[in-house]
Formats: C-alpha cells, structure tokens, sequence
C-alpha cells in the first residue's frame, strides 16, 4: 500500500506552467525582462524541455511578479546570438530607475576557450571551440549590460551548466577547457546571479516534470511550495527550497547538481515575488525520479510549419525563410548602423545558422514591404526600426551613393556610401 501511494504521489507532480494568478496587487511596471530558451540546436544536442522552462519563467514574471508584457521579451524560438544581444540591449535600456531587470536562460552553457568566462551558447554554433566562442553570448557582456542599466535590481537566472555538456551529458564541442569557479560572476552591481550547477557539473533535466531540474524548483520556490508565512518570497528563500529539493531528487546517487546563489546580502533578501503560497510536493516521494524517462506520449505526426500571414515560416535559428521568394532572411537586424562597405562586409561575414549571407539588393528588399501602407510584417520581423536600411544596389552612373528602403513606409532613397544605415541580411 505504501509503495502504490508514493508511486500516487510522484505521477501527480504540481504544476510550475499554469495557475499563476491573472493579477497582481502590486504589477511591477518599471521592471523589464528577456527569457531565452534555446532548445533545438542547429548542430550540438537539443537542450530537453529549455523551451517549456523558458514559457514557464515568462509566466511567472508576467502573472505573478506583474511585469507588463510588452516590457518582455521571449525568445523560445531557438535565437541566435544577436537576437539575445539586441533584446538585452532594448530591456536594459527600457528598465526604470525603481525596477528590477531579469535575464533568463536555459539553454547550453559553456566555458570560453580560455577557460576564463562562460558562454551562454547560441542557437547555431557549430561542434568546435571556435564555433562556440564566436555564436555565443559571453556572461562577461552580459554583466556590462545590465550593469549599465537604471535597475534598482538586476536577477539573472542561468538553467545552463558551464562544463562543456550539456543536459543530456554529451559533449557540446571537444578541447572545451573547463571554467574557472566563479571568474564570470563577479562585477554585477546591484544584483543576484542564481546558476542552475557548479561549474564542473551537469545542469541536467527532471523528466516527470518535463523541465530542467533547477528551473522546475526554482520556481516552486516562487510559487511558495517552502514558504513558512503570508509574506512575500525572497529569491534567497526560493533557491534554498529549490537546493534542498534538488538535493532530495538526487541522495539516490547517480549525478551530482549543486545550484549555487552569489549577490550581496541585502539584494538576496528583498522580497521581490508574491507567491501563492501552494503547497508543494511531499518531497520523499521524489527519491530517484531525476532522470527517469518521461511517462510515453501518442506519437503524433509532425504539425505542418506555421505559416505567417500566409507567407513566412520560422525554421529557428534566427532566420525568417519567405515561401513566395524562397529568400531566408535575417530575423533581427544589425546590432548597430553601418556604412555601405561595412555593412556588405557584415552580411558576408555573419555566421547565423551556418552562414552565406549578403547583402539584398533593393528588389528584394522591397518585396518585404506588404499591404497599402508599404509595411514589413511584424510579426515575421518584431522589433523592425522604422528606419532606413541599405540594400547592395548602388545609384546607376555614381558609385558613390546607393539605394536604401524605409520599412515604414515603402519609400526609397539613396545615401552617399559613407553615411550609416540599419541592415538586414537575406540569402
């Protein structure tokens, strides 16, 4: 009888993805966010479930802790490098001076080749150290960033292991050196990092709940599954439920996964959630359930990709592929402006989802624009500046200028090739 009841218990595991409450007394408004979850990679092992701790992390921030929607961005669409880059670069500048800003991530992690910083490893790197250092966001400009902002608080949470394996053990790259203990974690001002292993560990998954391990605690922990009060919960407070419960999942042996917090003392204490005060579950009963398979689905056959307005699909990796042109297109644009020769030699240069870019031509920059007001499409391509962008068609009979296009508007126009312009690559 004993053993039918804790089996019970297991297979009815609380949910972290649903029942956040619609609203908030108190909704964050100065507060911005960025949640990346990166789990279908292009040429290293899929990260299991990055996708739904991504969702789940979104949730939370939006439901529970308040923050307005349009202040967050979600990148679970498998994002390169430069997507995660830009939205750090926006939300960091939108945070207001009493809010707090909040990076996300589950995904790959990764020592740099020197071993002295750690990567938060993008969407298209390839099986090499290389590969690997250059289509990754480092966690020292990650820290410089939000260092910069107006926080009054800065929250990163990183459901990555920096070992160089990923979730399901593997190797992400051979000759990875391993990370130096906490070199990439020092300098955030103002600010909490929670990390989801040490750096020698494995940041691995908890199949019965179709999450990371950590990500899945975590946010039990905000939830209020180890709160003792009617207060709000504390980031210190959640990570030490999520430790302990972590360290029950494990005591069968197996894998080692020890989070860890580093932050000053005041920033840990702030009580920066509400929490719903749920109970969480009795935690003998998750004995040696990490790493078991998950319960079996249905096989299914795969959905047909999902067509925007009709017209463009997202095959991950960054890229928008246009199904009237078959042109692939770059999803985010240039992280700054650039004259015509270096914005030629930007595209071709770009590595995103394996390379070969250039430079569009002006016909095929404007066969973007769509409907009467000449608009690109925003869904296809959000956070598209209503700005000039240079294609690779010059001026006929002057070299000296070439032709540009206004997204806003469908309008054209040409530059002098010395003056500066937004940039958007296609192949």
């Amino acid at each position: 009888m004993l053993a039918l009841l804790a089996l019970a218990l297991s297979s009815a595991l609380p949910s972290v993805d649903d029942g956040w409450p619609e609203t908030v007394s108190s909704p964050a408004s100065q507060d911005a966010a960025v949640v990346v979850g990166i789990e279908k990679y292009v040429f290293v092992p899929h990260v299991p479930f990055a996708a739904r701790d991504a969702y789940a992390f979104w949730s939370f921030l939006v439901f529970d802790r308040g923050v307005p929607v349009e202040r967050v961005s979600l990148l679970k669409e498998d994002p390169a490098k430069e997507e995660i880059e830009e939205a750090v670069r926006k939300r960091a500048a939108q945070v207001g001076p009493g809010g707090t800003l909040w990076f996300y991530f589950a995904g790959h992690g990764a020592p740099d080749p020197s071993g002295q910083d750690g990567l938060l490893v993008g969407v298209d790197a390839k099986e090499t150290p290389e590969s690997v250092a250059a289509r990754s966001v480092t966690r020292g400009w990650l820290v410089r960033q939000l260092n910069a902002s107006r926080a009054r608080h800065v929250v990163v949470v990183l459901d990555a292991c920096f070992s160089g394996r990923g979730r399901a053990g593997g190797e992400i790259a051979r000759g990875l050196r391993p990370l130096l203990p906490l070199v990439a974690l020092a300098g955030l001002t103002r600010g909490v990092i929670l990390t989801g292993a040490a750096s020698d560990q494995m940041s691995g998954p908890f199949d019965r709940a179709r999450h990371g391990l950590f990500t899945y605690f975590l946010l039990g922990g905000l939830r209020g599954w180890g709160q003792k009060d009617s207060g709000g919960v504390t980031l210190e407070a959640a990570y030490k439920y999520a430790r302990t419960a972590m360290d029950v999942v494990l005591s069968s042996g197996g894998r080692e996964q020890t989070p860890g917090i580093e932050g000053p003392a005041a920033a840990k204490a702030i009580a920066l959630v509400h929490g719903l005060g749920e109970k969480g579950p009795p935690l003998p009963s998750l004995v040696a359930e990490a790493g078991e398979a998950p319960p079996p689905a249905e096989a299914v056959a795969a959905p047909p990709p999902i067509l925007i307005d009709g017209r463009y699909t997202l095959p991950g990796g960054g890229v928008v592929r246009d199904t009237v042109t078959g042109l692939t297109w770059q999803r985010a644009t240039a992280p700054e402006e650039l004259d015509w020769s270096d914005a030629k030699s930007y595209c071709k240069a770009l590595l995103l989802a394996g390379g070969g870019w250039r430079l569009p031509s002006k016909d095929e920059l404007l066969s973007l624009l769509q409907g009467r007001g000449r608009t690109i499409d925003t869904v296809a391509f959000p956070d598209t500046p209503y700005a000039w962008f240079w294609t690779s068609s010059p001026v006929a009979g002057d070299p000296s200028f070439a032709w540009n296009v206004a997204f806003n508007n469908g309008d054209t126009n040409y530059n002098d090739v010395s003056s500066t312009n937004q940039v958007r690559c296609v192949r």
